[in-house]
């Protein structure tokens, strides 16, 4: 008999427990498609969007509203890229934390190509450090860990980089962080940056750019 009461008690949870986790997944599709709706006037809404499908599809990755998500995300994805680009776009110098430097460090994005430059102060003459095309790392939605994996730079040599743009009294800065270098190895999962000749500055692996143009 308490067996028997024991297992009803534990169908009884695992129900509710399931319940829960759909009315979970409804909730945050529901305000996807509301933030969706707002972003046909601001396209920042667009951000709410994604996080928000970006839940709910984990919250059930074969039902139909994860299906949908995951469609929804794919959408959404290339226009808050194009998006991002835009706003990166122009000339960024790098805000170096070490007075006795001899040079200095650029980056220049375009819609299309990221350049890396650098300008030693007793020469005129400019160092390319990288010049390459602008490619989106790409990698399947349930290796995910977090939204902003979608905006990381995958270069050439394999190195996974992700930008973070602040302004700062009338200033704009463009944050360059090294998210996993060369060898595959993730040095840090939030906000990461392009570590000039493997340096350590600010939060290990970031360096602050302010715009020049």
């Amino acid at each position: 008999m308490k067996k028997n009461i024991l297992l009803i008690i534990l169908l009884v949870s695992l129900n509710m427990f399931s319940q829960n986790k759909n009315d979970e997944q409804s909730n945050n599709f529901n305000e996807a498609e509301n933030f969706l709706k707002l972003s046909k006037q601001d396209n920042i809404n667009l951000y709410g969007a994604i996080n928000y499908f970006f839940m709910a599809y984990f919250h059930n990755t074969e039902n139909n509203l994860g299906i949908i998500s995951k469609n929804k995300i794919d959408s959404i994805k290339p226009i808050i890229r194009s998006i991002l680009v835009s706003k990166w776009n122009g000339k960024w110098k790098r805000v170096n934390p070490n007075p006795s430097s001899k040079g200095d460090t650029f980056i220049e994005i375009s819609n299309n190509k990221l350049l890396v430059s650098s300008i030693l102060s007793d020469s005129s003459e400019r160092k390319i450090i990288l010049n390459e095309k602008i490619k989106f790392h790409e990698s399947k939605l349930e290796n995910t860990l977090v939204v902003d994996e979608f905006w990381d730079f995958e270069l050439s040599n394999k190195e996974i980089w992700y930008f973070v743009m602040t302004e700062e009294i009338n200033k704009e800065f463009l944050y360059m962080i090294l998210r996993t270098d060369r060898n595959g190895i993730t040095w840090i999962k939030h906000r990461p940056v392009y570590r000039d000749e493997r340096e350590v500055n600010i939060y290990k692996n970031e360096i602050k750019y302010e715009r020049v143009k």
